[in-house]
Formats: C-alpha cells, structure tokens, sequence
C-alpha cells in the first residue's frame, strides 16, 4: 500500500504544468513501434498493441499524421475520427465478438489546455501523438486511475469526443 502512495505521489509530482512540447515523437517514428496492425481501406490510421495492458487486451489506434492532442481537433478531423471508431469495432469484432460494450473502455487522454494567463492543467499524455485507448476488460485500478471515467480534465470517451466534433461539424466551425 505504502509503495502504491509513493508512486502516485511521484507521479503528481512530476506533472507538468506548462505546455511540453516534445522534440520528436515515437509514434510518428515507426520502427519504435512493435505490433502494428493496419488496413489498406483505411490508410490514415493504424493500430499497436499497448505494452503495458490494461486489460485482456489494450490498443492504441493513432492517425499516421502527427497531430498532438484532442485539445487541437477541428471539425476537419470529422472523418479521421469515423476512421479511427471504424478501426475500433473492427479490432473488437475480431479478437473479443461476444465480449458485451460494458466490459470496453475506450477514450483519449486529455492533452495540454490552459486555465489561466500561462498556466496549464496538468499534462497527463505520455506520448504527445492522438491515440484512442481501446481497452477489453479493464484492470480496476487501471481504469478508475489511469484512464478515469469519472474525471473529464484527464479523460474523454471516443464516443463524446466524436458527438462534439460532429456538432461543431454540423455548426459550420
């Protein structure tokens, strides 16, 4: 218990409060990544299996383009997303048919945004590249800690992310 404290006491810590602007990515950099799955209907996006799951099993589904975080989409990046959810039920479909949409938690880190004059919410993304988590069966602690439903500054669902990009699609921004 004591060493669970310590490590989230670093990890708080360790937060970064300003805007990080990291000077090369690993995700645009392909050969750091080990699993990737693609598909040729949908060349702008590809999926890794995370290292470190968080579940029976942990994807991250990225568009090929760099494109830092939900925090800088637009109303342009409508189809990227549909393209993304697409890849996400065709990877479910797949590997894990008959597990039920309750035992699925999938979102995206918030990125960087600010509160005030020059000062951010905490940075919580360790890669600074758009990555939807899709995650079967979820660790509890994991879910409830690291990809937390229940806090909106950290988290959003693909799901709410997509109907606000949808809406500010059909409001013409």
């Amino acid at each position: 218990m004591l060493q669970t404290i310590i490590k989230v006491f670093r990890y708080l810590a360790n937060l970064e409060w300003t805007e990080r602007h990291d000077k090369e990515c690993d995700f645009c950099d392909h050969t750091k990544l080990e699993v990737i799955i693609t598909y040729d209907d949908l060349p702008e996006i590809m999926a890794v299996e995370n290292h470190t799951k968080a579940g029976k099993n942990h994807w991250l589904i990225m568009p090929i383009e760099h494109i830092r975080d939900i925090e800088n989409l637009s109303p342009a990046h409508l189809e990227l997303l549909r393209s993304m959810d697409d890849l996400k039920h065709r990877l479910l479909n797949k590997h894990d048919p008959d597990v039920p949409p309750s035992e699925i938690h999938s979102g995206y880190h918030r990125g960087r945004w600010q509160l005030i004059w020059n000062i951010y919410y905490p940075d919580t993304i360790s890669i600074h590249h758009l990555h939807l988590h899709v995650i079967v069966r979820p660790k509890l602690f994991k879910k409830w800690f690291k990809y937390p439903p229940w806090l909106p500054l950290m988290w959003k669902s693909d799901e709410e992310l997509l109907r606000e990009v949808e809406m500010l699609a059909s409001k013409g921004k």
